[in-house]
């Protein structure tokens, strides 16, 4: 479940969707600091979905109908600290905090106001508090908590998406659960 509060007007009611298409990996180092704590500084990359409402209107406006997920999208790469605290051998919680810059891929041009086409290239300020349980040896479960703060944007392509009526994303906030296998 996410909440995404937009930049602009609210008659659009798409703000960028990064749950579709997505891929992203995280690539670190657990570095134990005690017996019951570690680090673990990483770095991010990947490829996520650009499904916004300017993508649709720039689309219409360029004679294409639709959203073409495959090439309207950001390359992200940033980086990140996690703090993990090992409950005992089945529960483990866990704080993280990324920096990531989204940067915009969108294959229509539309043009600003002041004459530079539109981009809604971002940073990311990503914070999460989670808990991995491993019921057995071998499934992990997991839930967490986030909230997201995107800034950065060009302001002169804030200026006209907001004169369309087309908003982007200021914030996210939500939850998600996951499960998995670990494999040895």
């Amino acid at each position: 479940q996410t909440n995404m509060p937009t930049t602009g007007a609210p008659a659009q009611p798409i703000g960028s969707y990064p749950y579709l298409q997505t891929m992203n990996g995280k690539f670190g180092y657990n570095i134990p600091l005690c017996d019951n704590f570690a680090i673990v500084p990483y770095i991010t990359l990947g490829k996520n979905a650009n499904v916004n409402s300017y993508v649709v209107l720039a689309g219409t406006q360029s004679g294409q109908i639709g959203v073409n997920v495959t090439n309207d999208f950001f390359y992200t790469l940033g980086g990140g600290v996690r703090l993990e605290l090992p409950i005992n051998k089945y529960i483990d919680i866990y704080l993280d905090q990324m920096l990531a810059a989204n940067l915009d891929q969108t294959t229509y041009n539309v043009g600003t106001t002041d004459g530079s086409q539109i981009n809604a290239s971002n940073n990311q300020w990503t914070t999460t508090l989670g808990v991995k349980v491993n019921p057995w040896e071998k499934l992990q479960l997991g839930a967490n908590i986030f909230y997201t703060n995107y800034t950065g944007y060009s302001q002169s392509s804030i200026n006209s998406l907001n004169s369309m009526q087309v908003a982007v994303p200021a914030t996210a906030f939500g939850f998600q659960v996951s499960a998995g296998f670990t494999f040895q």
